[in-house]
This record gives structure tokens, sequence and C-alpha cells, in this order.
């Protein structure tokens, strides 16, 4: 469970799996903007409880999980992510919003006690 957290907040924060999945996806490897964003507010809603037990987080972790959530929320609530009109490079390089979800992922990232370079190492992205 902390471990599926984890890694879905750590795509949400990385620019390097957007750039690579995103923007630089290829039809057997490629990565959807929606899909990431609620795979990481879905993660962080499970491990506050609404699926699984509160003591997943410490009080800590809970608090930036419950402000990620706010935050990333209230970050793309104007984002229409289905709006063909912008393209995934700029989602991806230029939208204010979405860099506003990223880095939300990557304070709750922080505060789990998880480093991004070190996933991003893992994950061949470095």
């Amino acid at each position: 469970m902390r471990s599926r957290l984890l890694n879905d907040v750590a795509s949400l924060a990385s620019r390097r799996f957007h750039e690579r999945y995103v923007v630089n996806g290829t039809k057997e490897q490629y990565a959807i903007p929606d899909e990431i964003l609620e795979a990481a507010l879905s993660s962080a809603r499970t491990a506050l409880g609404e699926k699984a037990p509160i003591s997943a987080l410490s009080a800590t972790e809970a608090n930036a999980a419950i402000k990620f959530i706010a935050d990333a929320s209230d970050a793309v609530s104007s984002l229409d992510l289905h709006d063909f009109v912008v393209t995934n490079k700029q989602l991806i390089e230029q939208d204010e919003r979405w860099a506003a979800a990223r880095s939300a992922a990557g304070v709750l990232l922080g505060a789990l006690g998880s480093d991004l370079a070190e996933w991003e190492r893992q994950q061949g992205l470095a």
C-alpha cells in the first residue's frame, strides 16, 4: 500500500517521468496526464483511510496527504485534461496548474521521506 502511494505520487512529482511517458511516450509505453493525477489522488485518499486503516500514515504524513489532495485538486480544478487544444508538451512544460500539482506531489513525497531523484534513478529516468 505504501509503495503504491510512493510510486503514484512520484509519478506525478517527476517531470522526467512526464517528459518520457507523456510527451515522448511510445505506442507501447506511455502515460496519460489525467490518469497520473487520479492515481496519485486516489492513492493518497486510500492511505488516509477511505479504503484502508488510518495507521498507514503517521499524523504528519496524513496532514501532508490532506494538503496534497487539496492543493493538487485546486491547482487543476480549472484544467480540462481532455482539452485537445493544449498539447501534452505544452501541459507538461508550460502549464502553471500542472506544475503546481507536480509541486504539491513533490512536497508530499518529501513528507513521506522519499527522494524523487532516487525514485527517478530506480525508474531509469536519471
